[in-house]
């Protein structure tokens, strides 16, 4: 009885930790969100672009900056961006704002990240209010937003692009195809101790916590199985892997129809919600 009482204790702690994390803010950082103006990289050293409500948001000093605009806040939560000719006013909380004194609407608004300082703004509506164009790509399950301030032609446009994009291809692609530290799109921690255990020997967590994705494993079918139990009753389960997405994937010790080894290679194949194939990766152990 002790026993019992001791986990659902630390169950109800654990929901606790969850619901106190920043994801209840109801946005989350984004590592792998490039931004281009005229083909220049917009370095972000003070606050990483934002996912929030399935949008990207910028802070907006560094985005507008990037653009050659400047900024002024005007209190107590107004936000004005002008360039010649050009004057955008946002207000946080509000999804009117106004481009040269013509009153707008967006379908999302700004907000204020108290965990830095920093106003976010949806990107579009900036560029778009002083008068550039904006398009995107996504190469490898990076994001790249690019913004052109100078009216170039769609030849200049479309040879930036491809440049970027390629080289965003090159740069995201591992020539030995192990996640490693520096990974663009994932994090993974080791833990080897663990062969041979129900826990994770492995864990890989998306840099974006907003798209999941599916993990095949190609070179054990067997590992595609995981033969585990439910709580409080423990009848087994098997749970089959590589159908659903995820942000974040494990890869335990033990419990799989192959056995885990030290030595042996792991390779996974990984698609994004739309079923495409993003990435092919080895995981030496």
């Amino acid at each position: 009885m002790q026993k019992l009482k001791t986990i659902i204790l630390i169950l109800i702690i654990g929901v606790i930790i969850i619901i106190s994390t920043p994801a209840q803010a109801g946005y989350f950082y984004a590592s792998d969100i490039h931004i281009y103006v005229d083909g220049n990289a917009i370095n972000f050293s003070e606050g990483w672009p934002i996912i929030k409500d399935n949008r990207t948001y910028l802070p907006l000093r560094e985005a507008a900056e990037g653009m050659k605009a400047d900024v002024n806040w005007l209190p107590p939560n107004n936000v004005e961006t002008k360039i010649s000719g050009r004057t955008i006013l946002m207000t946080i909380g509000s999804k009117d704002y106004t481009v040269n004194g013509n009153t707008k609407q967006m379908d999302i608004e700004p907000f204020l990240n108290n965990e830095n300082n920093r106003t976010y703004v949806p990107i579009r509506f900036i560029a778009d209010g002083l008068g550039y164009a904006v398009e995107w790509r996504q190469v490898n399950g990076v994001d790249l937003i690019f913004i052109f301030t100078k009216g170039q032609t769609e030849t200049e446009v479309n040879a930036l692009i491809n440049g970027i994009t390629q080289a965003t291809a090159v740069a995201t692609t591992c020539s030995s195809r192990t996640i490693g530290p520096d990974d663009p799109m994932f994090n993974i921690d080791y833990n080897l101790n663990a062969i041979g255990l129900k826990t994770p020997i492995i864990n890989v967590d998306s840099k974006d916590f907003v798209k999941g994705y599916r993990w095949v494993c190609t070179s054990d079918e067997g590992m595609n199985t995981f033969h585990t139990f439910t709580y409080p009753d423990n009848k087994p389960v098997t749970v089959v892997l590589g159908k659903d997405l995820a942000f974040s994937f494990d890869i335990a010790g033990a419990g799989y129809d192959t056995t885990v080894t030290k030595g042996m290679k792991l390779t996974y194949d990984i698609y994004d919600a739309q079923n495409n194939l993003v990435r092919t990766v080895d995981f030496q152990l």
